[in-house]
């Protein structure tokens, strides 16, 4: 059983204020009923195909690594399945091999298994989650215990995905204002320079070079057009941006909804998993039926 029933973990979870901390609680929960297990998260850049960083969850904290892996050298059989996000992906026998890979320690003398599950947001790797679980000659396997535990953290780590994607935006767009802005400002001061000078030499001689003056006039209406054009691009682009954060608030209050219904679920399976555990074995199995069924209904 759980350290803690699971309607206090999605809360403990939920007040997480960013991934580190959100698995540490991961890691709590999870090493609290099996010590032997390992944790890490291996956080991913699409633009540059490669893991970047190694976020270690031990009994002291998070430690991060920073690391440069790529995962085209997973296995070809197995990369499909971690980087589609769908399940955990048992290693098996070459779970050693990858334990190396991935710069875990010497398992232990009775061996481990690695299993690894992509995280996925707005259809793009975001993460690998990796999870090193020591062979047992007697029990289950830890990690079909702990899926629902990995499941609602997978569901935090993309409320901090959106985030960070909402965030990765406005600097995107802070940086093409800015960009456009001084290099419309710096043609325009060069051609008012230019102006300012063909018209004292105009004036100097008597008008001569007037045509060079009206051609400097054109060039800056020319490039103060160009200049409004731009800005009204960045409008349509900051109106996209808008539109692209209210997706987003809309998909983060979808999983606010489900991680709503997680939690109401867990207190269900709560209730049913305590009445399990101390009903009288001569207690009428009818009885306990009732009080299943009512515990279901109160939702509560």
């Amino acid at each position: 059983m759980s350290p803690q029933p699971l309607p206090v973990f999605c809360q403990t979870l939920a007040a997480a204020p960013d991934l580190r901390d959100a698995l540490a609680v991961l890691y709590a929960e999870m090493a609290g009923n099996d010590p032997g297990l390992e944790l890490a998260l291996f956080a991913y850049d699409p633009r540059r195909a490669l893991l970047t960083s190694r976020l270690v969850a031990g009994p002291t904290g998070i430690t991060t690594i920073p690391v440069e892996l790529s995962p085209d050298h997973l296995p070809a059989q197995l990369k499909k399945d971690v980087l589609g996000g769908a399940k955990f992906v048992d290693f098996g026998d070459l779970s050693n091999d990858f334990m190396k890979f991935l710069s875990f320690g010497a398992p232990p003398p009775s061996g481990a298994y690695l299993l690894l599950h992509g995280l996925r947001f707005d259809g793009e790797l975001y993460a690998l989650i990796a999870v090193i679980e020591p062979k047992r000659r007697f029990g289950g396997r830890a990690t079909d215990r702990m899926l629902p535990l990995i499941a609602l953290f997978m569901n935090t780590a993309a409320k901090f995905a959106e985030r960070d994607a909402r965030n990765e935006a406005v600097r995107a767009l802070e940086e093409v204002s800015e960009s456009l802005h001084a290099k419309y400002s710096k043609a325009i001061e060069e051609l008012e320079a230019q102006l300012s000078d063909a018209r004292r030499a105009a004036q100097g001689k008597g008008g001569g070079d007037s045509a060079r003056v009206a051609q400097l006039e054109r060039a800056a209406r020319d490039a103060a057009a160009q200049a409004q054009t731009a800005s009204e691009r960045l409008s349509a682009v900051e109106q996209q941006v808008s539109a692209a954060v209210a997706q987003l608030e809309k998909a983060h209050l979808d999983m606010s909804n489900q991680t709503l219904q997680l939690r109401t679920q867990a207190k269900v399976l709560y209730r049913i998993e305590r009445l399990l555990e101390h009903r009288d074995k001569a207690e009428d199995p009818r009885k306990l039926l009732d009080e299943v069924v009512a515990a279901v209904a109160a939702r509560g």
